[in-house]
């Protein structure tokens, strides 16, 4: 019995390490400001790298060029179903997102404030095939102190957000031959 109770974390730690893999893919939609009416301003290009720790759990890197600016942020995800790339019982959820990013604009103006932004948002991811997944995502970013000097945000504007759709690609570090289709 004792030596069932010792195992029994070092199996816990399996299960959980081999739920993780990698993404990597890319993102493209609208850029909008949010002031007395919606305003959509320029197109939106996005790189996306995301690691799923498990399968309602995910942290992700994005790096996005918007109008004459670009913004980089890290997200932590939370999936509302259980979701696998790959998959054939856990092949799509809705999600929301919230993290931290800086808006670099392109401009030579310096400004004294800080570029920091608090991005959140909602999307729907499908799992096509064994490596491809699909998203439709929009976003919001609460700016906390960013403005001039970028296209699509003007002084005291609080929000701006970005609407698309994005494509990801999963690989492993590690050669995994496991089964995505575990029930919870």
């Amino acid at each position: 019995m004792r030596q069932i109770l010792l195992m029994l974390p070092i199996v816990f730690m399996c299960i959980c390490a081999s739920a993780q893999y990698d993404e990597i893919g890319g993102f493209v939609g609208s850029a909008f400001r949010i002031d007395r009416n919606l305003k959509r301003t320029s197109m939106a290009y996005e790189l996306i790298y995301r690691h799923s720790f498990n399968s309602r759990q995910a942290v992700s890197g994005t790096a996005t060029i918007a109008g004459k600016a670009f913004e980089l942020a890290a997200r932590y995800e939370i999936n509302y179903l259980n979701f696998f790339l790959g998959s054939t019982k856990n092949y799509y959820s809705t999600y929301i997102f919230g993290g931290l990013s800086l808006l670099v604009p392109y401009s030579s103006q310096t400004s004294k404030r800080l570029p920091v932004a608090l991005p959140f948002g909602l999307g729907f991811k499908y799992s096509v095939g064994k490596s491809l997944g699909l998203a439709v995502e929009a976003g919001l970013r609460k700016d906390l102190g960013i403005g001039k000097g970028v296209e699509f945000l003007e002084p005291n504007l609080d929000f701006y957000g970005f609407l698309g759709v994005a494509a990801t690609y999963k690989f492993s570090f590690v050669n995994q031959h496991k089964c995505r289709n575990l029930e919870f």
